[in-house]
């Protein structure tokens, strides 16, 4: 028997990776809801909890629900918030398992990160500025994957000092592997372990079910790593028995589907590429480019080190020792623009004469092997004219080129499409992924191919890899509002006209604001590091260690002690820097973002004091470091106690100065005058 709807509009909150408690998803996000509905309707809608119910242990026994109503022009309507808790659902994986799978997956996951970063800049731009990108991104890779090993042996280390008889210690490193296997071992146990991912689909699964039956439209609100659950569960990964099990005409194949999707800081980038990995590799793309590249890279390094050591054993000067590393730089260089050059011009002839397509992978491959043989002769002659033995050479020569051949690879368009493998989920009528401008987890829009139902849309939360991940719902206009639109939208309420518009000008000034802030930010990093750098070459002495080293402990470890303890030192300066900047700057974001969500627009001109503030503290900062590295500490607080009035006079006058020039270059968007004039609503089913 057909069961009537009781809810309008059912709606799924699904968290991200870690355990949160249960009830804490639907709370705070419920909460946020409940809130901008009232807001951003200027009351005309009055949001109400009518009841609620924790009960997040097993689905079968209960669920953690909330049921709202919603009270508008005499008429209300309810809605059905839903917990969609899957931590918990599975056995989580062992920290051995983690280490293993950090060998093979961290080194991997950095390059497809640094990739997509790299794909996502030179998408619409001019040769010149895609050359800068491209070498702006062989520095990361080559960077970052050199710090990959030394994570790694950090945690293996970790794994074996564990096992020692030592209280605080072994206390200490089992508390460290547990945080790792709560949040790094969900993406493991997703990937990894099929019986464990079906766990967790089935948890999503059964609260999807839940809001079909009781409720008319329905909306899954997911996070993160729970983007990537939803998306896979409801049919969004490219399934090779896809066809075997279901079409388009058919999506009950893959369970229920929502009539909307809303996912924010979606992982699925990341859980793609891992699972092309654990999948294999085509034959095209050949073994794990990451791996080559990095090996690659440290036989390079070995006898990069060894053709210095060759060099300086001859007493050599360092003007020639320059002359020596320029020349084989320009060669590499060359080398590679001419392996360049031939290898596109051999794709433009195959693409040309058909003749040429069924041989072209022949042709390649013996434009290698001339080229490398070719340039191998005056290598060669290099090398016995300076009585250097020839197999080292030889050995760093084809390192350096199959360094060059992996970060062809890892940057081609041939990887980049392997990688894109996300469908539009069979049935789904909408599909909106917003993601924050420094967030690392989604690294930009979610890659699908030949979509007509998702829209990825860049936002503004606080410009900070390590706290936009968890900002989103601070966010009031650019995320919250945009939640509450779409809620509204899918559930076709008639109040969704009294939301404000929204306006491209919204996410273009939130830019503006996130601008300075980081601006800001770096400004007084780069100020601490410059310090840090400034105290280890002049008075390293003066850098105090937490313990008398021992008479017999080498000068060289205690020099390294000294630099942690000077890195640490300027690290918590940075942080505590950063957290002042963003305590004196969200008062004013939060302002602004409420004068939109009432359907105002902020204020001219009370933008300056907020950035003055802003602006004295860098400059102080600023000043007092170049003061320092000048005439040194004690003379600086000998100034200050004398004439305090003096410095701050400067600091003020500076501060103006570069406010009125900021604003005038880079003036704040304006706002077109709001109106309600504003109607997305989803297409009928």
């Amino acid at each position: 028997m057909p069961v009537t709807p009781e809810f309008r509009l059912g709606v799924l909150l699904v968290h991200g990776i870690g355990s949160p408690p249960p009830g804490d998803t639907l709370v705070r996000w419920g909460d946020a809801l409940v809130k901008i509905i009232n807001h951003a309707t200027r009351h005309e809608v009055v949001a109400t909890p009518e009841r609620a119910n924790l009960d997040g242990s097993e689905p079968r026994d209960g669920h953690t629900e909330l049921v709202l109503n919603l009270r508008h022009d005499g008429h209300t309507e309810r809605w059905l918030l839903l917990e969609g808790r899957w931590a918990g659902s599975f056995p989580p994986p062992n920290y051995a398992e983690l280490v293993s799978w950090s060998v093979r997956a961290l080194p991997w996951a950095v390059a497809i990160h640094i990739a997509q970063s790299y794909w996502t800049a030179t998408s619409g731009i001019g040769k010149w500025a895609r050359f800068g990108a491209f070498i702006i991104t062989v520095i990361k890779l080559l960077v970052s994957l050199l710090l990959t090993p030394i994570f790694v042996l950090f945690l293996a280390l970790s794994l074996l000092v564990g096992l020692l008889p030592i209280p605080q210690l072994r206390e200490m490193i089992l508390s460290m592997q547990s945080i790792l296997t709560a949040t790094v071992g969900d993406s493991l146990a997703f990937i990894e372990s099929p019986v464990r991912a079906a766990l967790i689909k089935t948890r999503i699964l059964d609260g999807l079910r839940r809001i079909k039956q009781l409720c008319e439209q329905t909306v899954i609100i997911a996070h993160s790593q729970g983007a990537a659950a939803v998306v896979s569960t409801i049919g969004g990964f490219a399934e090779a028995d896809f066809d075997k099990q279901g079409s388009e005409s058919n999506p009950s194949a893959y369970g229920q589907v929502p009539n909307a999707l809303l996912t924010f800081g979606a992982g699925t980038n990341q859980i793609v590429a891992q699972k092309v990995l654990t999948e294999g590799l085509s034959e095209k793309i050949g073994m794990n480019p990451s791996f080559v590249l990095l090996g690659a890279l440290l036989v390079a390094l070995t006898l990069g080190f060894w053709l210095y050591a060759q060099v300086t054993a001859q007493r050599t000067t360092p003007l020639d020792m320059l002359k020596v590393a320029g020349g084989w730089l320009a060669y590499i260089i060359t080398i590679s623009s001419l392996s360049w050059a031939i290898f596109n011009l051999i794709k433009r002839i195959s693409l040309r004469w058909q003749a040429f397509e069924k041989h072209r992978e022949t042709i390649s491959v013996w434009t290698m092997m001339v080229l490398f043989f070719g340039t191998m002769v005056p290598i060669f002659i290099y090398a016995d004219h300076h009585r250097w033995p020839i197999l080292p050479i030889m050995i760093l020569y084809i390192a350096l080129m199959m360094l060059g051949l992996s970060i062809h690879i890892l940057l081609s368009s041939e990887l980049k499409k392997a990688l894109t493998v996300l469908r539009d989920p069979p049935g789904l009528n909408r599909w909106l992924d917003l993601y924050a401008s420094a967030d690392p987890v989604p690294n930009g829009p979610t890659r699908i191919d030949q979509t007509r139902v998702l829209e990825s849309v860049r936002i503004w939360n606080l410009g900070s890899m390590f706290a936009d991940h968890t900002a989103y719902w601070k966010n009031l206009d650019g995320f919250a509002l945009r939640a509450v639109r779409v809620c509204a939208e899918t559930a076709r309420s008639s109040w969704r006209n009294a939301l404000p518009a929204d306006k491209c000008e919204l996410d273009d000034r939130a830019a503006w604001r996130v601008g300075f802030l980081r601006m800001a930010r770096w400004s007084i990093g780069m100020a601490w590091v410059f310090l840090g750098g400034f105290i280890w070459l002049r008075h390293p002495e003066h850098i105090p260690i937490p313990f008398n080293p021992p008479t017999w402990l080498p000068i060289m470890a205690e020099n390294l002690a000294r630099l942690a303890v000077l890195v640490i030192l300027v690290g918590l300066a940075a942080w505590v820097s950063s957290h002042i900047l963003r305590w004196l700057w969200y008062p004013w974001v939060r302002s602004e973002q409420e004068a939109i969500l009432t359907h105002g627009q902020p204020r001219e001109g009370r933008e300056f004091w907020p950035l003055f503030r802003m602006g004295f503290m860098v400059w102080s900062v600023i000043i007092g470091v170049v003061a320092t590295m000048i005439s040194g500490w004690s003379d600086v607080i000998e100034w200050m106690q004398s004439d305090l009035f003096g410095p701050a006079t400067y600091v003020m006058t500076v501060t103006f100065l570069s406010i009125f020039i900021f604003l005038w270059l880079k003036p704040p968007p304006h706002i077109r005058a709001p109106s309600t004039a504003h109607s997305l609503a989803p297409p009928s089913p």
